[in-house]
């Protein structure tokens, strides 16, 4: 394991690569398939049972699917540790973003990214000690987009085992609606969608679970980059058994609460998610709330409130 050290009781192992699954996959993109994993020295040091190995929180950060680091969310890691009594782990991930230098790299891209970190994350908890079984998805702006599609559309039977909850804070689930609301936008929301307005709304959680009728809406070109993170035959359902906390901080100047988190609350619920629960707070603005312990201690009670 690269770049290993202890700091604070926490075992911290940097830029471990999440991209290759053993089948020579490409590694050009090394840099942004990594993730940064925090497990507290007291229960994941020596432990062989997945019984005393602390769960794990993977984090995925905000930044318009065009910007963002692992590096920025250190203290945020730690702190959660911290207020959960060091009895889970955290895994902070990147992904590949879309850049103009990149015109290519359009959803799913960043949607696949997160799709094999929580692969190899599950697959890896022996080997950092904590327990591979239990991940906790934890996503902020448009990390609760990545997020909420995975629990909305899992792509993968390992997904659909090992997650048991979900946490969208300040998230963006509405991307039309993003649009409409702040205009300005529709710079970084072509660069991450392109510039089919169809294709937005089949990206937005709040569209999801897709049906064929969906799917026969956009281009040929889309349909088949979606097929990438679609199940063959039929499909996986929502995660409808596991617990989400929509989140979402009054002070936000940058995303609407209402207009995003109070809406996606609702459909949620509609789609069967009966543990959905709807938390809007001020902890401060987009970014800023990130380091307001009020937030953070209701993601880790959030994480921990079922020890099944």
């Amino acid at each position: 394991m690269a770049d290993s050290a202890a700091t604070d009781g926490i075992n911290v192992h940097k830029d471990q690569y999440y991209g290759d699954r053993g089948q020579g996959s490409d590694k050009s993109n090394r840099d942004r398939q990594v993730a940064d994993i925090y497990v507290p020295v007291a229960l994941g040091a020596s432990s062989s049972s997945s019984a005393t190995r602390p769960e794990l929180v993977v984090y995925v950060h905000g930044g318009s699917w065009r910007s963002g680091d692992k590096s920025e969310y250190t203290q945020l890691a730690t702190r959660l540790i911290q207020l959960a009594g060091s009895r889970i782990a955290v895994a902070v991930i990147n992904y590949t973003l879309s850049t103009k230098d990149k015109p290519d790299v359009i959803h799913p891209t960043h949607l696949v990214d997160c799709w094999l970190a929580v692969e190899w994350l599950a697959a890896n908890g022996t080997r950092y000690g904590y327990d591979g079984e239990k991940l906790h998805l934890v996503g902020h702006s448009a990390g609760g987009h990545l997020t909420g599609l995975l629990a909305l559309s899992p792509p993968s039977e390992t997904v659909a085992r090992v997650v048991r909850s979900v946490t969208g804070i300040s998230g963006i689930y509405d991307v039309p609606g993003l649009v409409a609301k702040w205009p300005t936008y529709v710079d970084f929301v072509e660069m991450a969608f392109g510039d089919d307005q169809e294709y937005w709304r089949l990206a937005s959680p709040q569209c999801h679970p897709l049906n064929d009728q969906d799917l026969d809406s956009i281009s040929d070109r889309n349909r088949m980059r979606l097929a990438v993170v679609m199940t063959e035959g039929k499909p996986i359902p929502p995660l409808t058994g596991i617990r989400y906390l929509v989140a979402h901080s009054l002070g936000d100047e940058l995303v609407d609460p209402t207009g995003q988190s109070a809406s996606y609350h609702s459909h949620l619920i509609g789609a069967g998610f009966k543990q959905a629960r709807l938390l809007c707070e001020d902890w401060g603005t987009h970014f800023g709330s990130l380091a307001s312990d009020g937030l953070l201690q209701a993601v880790a009670s959030h994480v921990l409130s079922d020890d099944s």
